[in-house]
């Protein structure tokens, strides 16, 4: 009997242990996600102070300033894309995974204690992939928004260098910066984001009518 008591505790040990553990790790996981959210909205403030710089530039040197600044953000964004898009490729995957099955509960209309844990279960999911769309879709915007503020500035009385290199840094804007998630999903952007929570949605209730049945 008292062996019996000491491996009940052992193995209640040893579940209390994975369950902390498991916690833990969903807690990182939030913490990976806002740090991937950091280095988005970093760049596009950048990019944002950078069309303020464009605003007030005149001078062959203050363009030239601008093109620099350009260039590191641009080197910059694509080293992160080449960090973060393996993450953000699993991450997309479980939370599409964890959205559908979390909803099996409230299909079989379980009590509505369990009903709303699985329900915070799938709108955290839902919220864990807004919280890197929503920046990487802002720094999107803002890398377009870079030709729109060269084009709006005072061409004329420009010499012939300053117009090309206006030219330079509103041809390479034309291409946005965008955060890749691998070759088998597309860029990370609101527009994605939506059509993710529709296509979620519609599994849900495919599965609600096949169960209903």
């Amino acid at each position: 009997m008292h062996i019996k008591k000491e491996a009940y505790t052992v193995v209640t040990s040893i579940i209390y242990t994975i369950q902390v553990y498991a916690v833990m790790q969903s807690g990182l996981c939030v913490s990976v996600d806002l740090m991937f959210a950091v280095f988005f909205l970093y760049s596009s403030a950048r990019l944002e102070m950078l069309c303020l710089e464009i605003q007030t530039a005149k001078n062959k040197r203050q363009i030239n300033s601008c093109i620099k600044k350009h260039q590191k953000i641009i080197r910059f964004v694509d080293k992160t894309k080449d960090v973060v898009q393996f993450s953000l490729f699993k991450t997309n995957i479980l939370m599409a995974v964890m959205s559908i099955c979390g909803t099996f509960p409230i299909i079989h209309k379980q009590s509505l204690e369990v009903s709303s844990q699985f329900l915070c279960l799938v709108l955290a999911g839902y919220q864990r992939l807004y919280i890197t769309a929503w920046p990487a879709n802002d720094l999107m915007e803002n890398s377009e928004r870079v030709a729109i503020e060269i084009y709006n500035m005072s061409w004329l009385g420009k010499s012939q260098y300053i117009i090309k290199d206006m030219c330079f840094i509103m041809q390479r804007s034309q291409k946005p910066l965008l955060i890749s998630m691998g070759m088998f999903l597309p860029t990370l952007t609101l527009k994605y984001y939506a059509k993710y929570f529709m296509t979620t949605l519609s599994y849900f209730a495919t599965m609600r009518a096949i169960i209903g049945d």
